[in-house]
């Protein structure tokens, strides 16, 4: 049995049960009255679009745009060619939507229909960001946005597609475009977050883990610390070990070894259930077959921006490096869960640490190889700040001041990086920084400086 687990919406399910049968059973009831038969041929191409029958849906969109034309209702031609160019958008067929949406914009601005052309641009925008267009498909939003929000528009697309439209309301949040409204939207429609959300989209439950815990609900109620600290602790090792799925005798063993086997579950389900309460969602934490997890469709931790920005970097698009600098200097404020000194807290901060400085590392040789030098230096700079014992990423500042001829800032970056590392840790520098700072000695021309 799966305890707390996600379901769709249930007006989602509701509309598409509903249009199935609709569209199954009323062509053949009106099969003589045309502009009806076009309504449901249109309904029909809509459900077969949201089971992902892409052909039979082009051929019913088809269809209804015939039958449309036929009774000159010039409106309802422009709803189906804007369906319509959402089946081809899905199909890849985009240079067969492209003329499609510039008629629908004529029909819009030609009968004063603004609504019509913002679901064009909705269709548009969607399209662009489909085929790589990332740019341009921002540029639509942030015309179509402002008239949405000003009309006070949510439910505008002529099919509704929660996948597409969640991807396009995080690139607004991203660009910082109506992000009030796109908020609204995404809370009133029940939006999933797409793969590669950020801490911009509005989750209901947000956790950052590194440089302070917080928990913060619904964008702006923070969850205060009460005399209960054990509900808090289940959360902060299940973050720790994995949030995606840890078994429940390992947390229980971890939170409660102390106890015996079943007593030590036990307190686990009473403290799952104060933190389910806590949180204000039962469907936050998904319990299934003794494996906890949390609901990545309603929770956003902040290390989880790592993982994210590191397969972005190994893609090399579809953003610009610069915007994930900032994404990365938003989510590592500190080491993970300070204060915390459990076992698993401490190899946590380990893996983490580790993984930070790798995507900093990854991020910096993407800006050198695009001409952004002083960039990727001050990035080096603002990940050693936060975390002083970073030696790679000092390694990498260090090469990129030297290849900018400035040594002198190389060195002192060195000693810094030296001095931070025998106090905390008490032992020297490892050999390679050591071997590195000792060439741009010699590079330099001045002298040795560096002791084991």
């Amino acid at each position: 049995m799966v305890s707390g687990a996600p379901s769709p919406p249930v007006s989602v399910k509701v509309s598409l049960t509903r249009a199935s049968a609709v569209a199954k059973n009323g062509v053949n009831v009106l099969a003589g009255r045309r502009l009806d038969r076009a309504f449901f041929e249109h309904l029909r191409s809509g459900v077969l679009l949201a089971q992902r029958e892409y052909a039979e849906a082009r051929r019913a969109a088809e269809r209804a745009i015939t039958i449309a034309a036929d009774c000159a209702t010039p409106t309802q031609v422009a709803l189906v060619q804007c369906a319509l160019a959402q089946v081809l958008v899905r199909q890849g067929a985009f240079a067969d939507a492209w003329p499609l949406l510039d008629e629908v914009d004529r029909f819009a601005r030609d009968c004063a229909a603004p609504l019509v052309g913002f679901v064009a641009a909705v269709a548009r925008a969607d399209g662009l960001l489909a085929s790589g267009q990332r740019d341009r498909a921002v540029d639509v939003l942030a015309v179509a946005l402002p008239v949405a929000r000003a009309n006070d528009w949510y439910n505008s697309h002529p099919f509704w597609q929660p996948g597409p439209v969640s991807r396009l309301c995080a690139l607004a949040l991203a660009r910082e475009i109506e992000v009030e409204y796109v908020h609204r939207l995404v809370r009133r429609r029940g939006l999933p977050p797409p793969v590669a959300a950020d801490d911009a989209w509005p989750w209901p439950v947000r956790i950052r883990t590194l440089g302070a815990f917080t928990i913060t609900l619904d964008g702006d109620r923070p969850v205060r610390n009460g005399p209960q600290t054990r509900p808090l602790q289940l959360l902060k090792a299940l973050i720790a070990i994995n949030p995606d799925g840890t078994s429940t005798r390992l947390l229980a063993d971890a939170l409660w070894g102390e106890s015996d086997g079943d007593a030590a579950l036990h307190a686990l389900e009473v403290n799952l259930q104060r933190l389910r309460r806590l949180l204000g969602r039962a469907d936050a934490l998904v319990l299934d077959s003794g494996v906890l997890a949390l609901n990545r469709q309603v929770c956003w931790v902040d290390t989880w921006t790592l993982n994210v920005i590191e397969g972005l970097i190994e893609q090399r698009e579809p953003v610009r490096p610069e915007r994930l600098v900032l994404r990365l200097l938003r989510a590592w404020q500190g080491e993970f869960l300070p204060g915390q000194e459990t076992e698993w807290a401490l190899a946590a901060r380990q893996r983490i640490a580790a993984r930070a400085a790798r995507v900093a590392e990854g991020l910096g040789r993407w800006l050198r190889d695009v001409g952004s030098g002083d960039e990727a230096i001050d990035l080096y700079r603002r990940i050693l700040e936060v975390d002083p014992l970073a030696e790679t990423v000092c390694r990498q500042l260090m090469a990129a001041l030297a290849a900018a001829g400035r040594h002198a800032e190389a060195l002192l970056a060195y000693q810094r990086s030296a001095q931070a590392i025998t106090a905390q840790l008490g032992c020297p520098p490892s050999p390679a920084i050591r071997e590195l700072a000792e060439q741009l000695c010699r590079e330099a021309g001045t002298p040795a400086m560096i002791r084991p």
